[in-house]
């Protein structure tokens, strides 16, 4: 399917909208639409009769180039609810509009202003006219839109159908359908996998093959293949070859970037990826001569954990912005995988914690310019056992209502990975 990204900003449709039943869209929108030629088109263009204030308004601000679709059901998307008669959406109706981009003017009765999300839009092209519309709307939300996981319409937008023609009879004739981008930093956005060998979105077309022709979900095609790599190359002369595409990367930027900045990026992110990420698997003790600040990693997260009086944790909100909060050195840990925290119940930390458990924490030693990061998962737990297992004499100044009040709670915080900075050198690490 064809398709480009197109941009709107401040557009309001002005049109003639009806209610319709999910279960009844695919028979009531084409009957809306004879409405629509009964009312306009056949008057003005084929009996040729004067406007009225409603045709004049249609006339003026291309009523009919658009058919929009939105709905009230909380948090619903109806651009990705197909699931037989439309899935939950079956007892419900949305909101059918046949209209056109407002120009100005007056609105007359019988016509609604609807302002649309602004910001940057998919706009799909069919093919087949008319006639396969139906078929190619279909293929859309079925089979294309969920292999393309790095397109994500926002819950409750308004979706539209695009028409450009008077001939709807040709083959030819140009229709399509447009959905709203959701903002990058939106979690979702956040979620999409990444190459980890060039840092291209990964989805399901561009997914690299294992020596058993199975998918392989780390790298993309362009760089594995059959179990090996496509290329014999230092992350230096990946980044190097990455560098040319700046100009298809600059596609999706509202502000393009340089190459030279491309470069700088790329230098900053692609150690971060699995192919080219040095790490220090710390369960066994291993020692890499290479720079002092590697060896005994293990004692190294323990004294920072045990000695420094403030750690930092974070946690994402539902938007997938990153919360980072100081808090006192962790009242227990096991061995340099599990710590456990003291927090308020009720705090908007737990809160983020509950909806995604995604976490790390973070110890920092000013003086001896160190510092270590943990990533992992933050559980929230709320048992007696747990609660008494890391009570402190005094600690009724924070909790009057003593180890049982209902606004203390236990923060386990079990990491995954790591990364710490010393002597200058920064090292990723796993644990396991």
């Amino acid at each position: 399917m064809k398709y480009e990204t197109i941009t709107l900003e401040n557009v309001q449709i002005i049109g003639m909208a009806k209610e319709i039943a999910f279960c009844k869209g695919q028979e009531e929108c084409p009957k809306f639409w004879g409405e629509y030629v009964e009312r306009i088109i056949k008057p003005v263009f084929m009996e040729h009769k004067a406007p009225d204030a409603f045709q004049q308004a249609a006339i003026d601000n291309g009523v009919g180039e658009f058919g929009l679709c939105t709905c009230d059901i909380p948090n619903h998307n109806c651009a990705t609810c197909w699931e037989a008669n439309f899935g939950a959406c079956s007892k419900n109706t949305f909101t059918y509009v046949i209209g056109g981009i407002y120009k100005g003017g007056g609105v007359p009765e019988g016509m609604k202003l609807f302002p649309i999300h602004s910001g940057k839009w998919l706009k799909m092209h069919f093919e087949g006219g008319m006639k396969a519309f139906q078929e190619q709307y279909q293929m859309f939300y079925k089979e294309w839109l969920p292999q393309h996981s790095e397109f994500h319409c926002p819950n409750n937008a308004m979706t539209m159908e695009w028409y450009n023609g008077t001939d709807i009879e040709s083959p030819d004739y140009q229709c399509g359908v447009m959905m709203p981008l959701e903002n990058l930093t939106n979690k979702d956005i956040m979620d999409q996998k990444f190459c980890q060998s060039c840092g291209m979105p990964l989805t399901e077309d561009v997914l690299g093959t294992n020596a058993d022709g199975s998918k392989n979900e780390d790298y993309c095609m362009y760089c594995y293949k059959d179990g090996k790599f496509l290329q014999d190359c230092t992350m230096e002369e990946m980044i190097e070859h990455c560098a040319q595409f700046v100009g298809a990367v600059n596609e999706g930027l509202e502000k393009p970037i340089t190459k030279e900045e491309y470069i700088g990026m790329m230098k900053t992110y692609f150690p971060q990826l699995k192919r080219w990420r040095k790490t220090l698997n710390v369960s066994n003790d291993e020692v890499v001569n290479v720079n002092p600040a590697l060896a005994g990693v293990k004692e190294l997260i323990a004294q920072m954990a045990d000695k420094q009086p403030i750690a930092y944790i974070s946690s994402v909100d539902q938007e997938g912005f990153p919360w980072t909060k100081a808090m006192l050195k962790p009242r227990k840990r096991e061995g340099i995988k599990t710590f456990y925290f003291t927090t308020n119940t009720f705090s908007i930390r737990v809160a983020h914690y509950k909806a995604n458990p995604k976490a790390s924490i973070y110890f920092c030693n000013a003086k001896g310019f160190k510092g270590m990061m943990l990533r992992g998962t933050m559980e929230v737990l709320t048992d007696a056992a747990s609660k008494e297992m890391i009570w402190h004499d005094g600690d009724e100044q924070y909790y009057p209502g003593g180890v049982t009040d209902p606004n203390y709670c236990v923060l386990k915080f079990t990491a995954t990975d790591g990364r710490f900075y010393s002597d200058f050198y920064p090292r990723s690490f796993v644990i396991e």
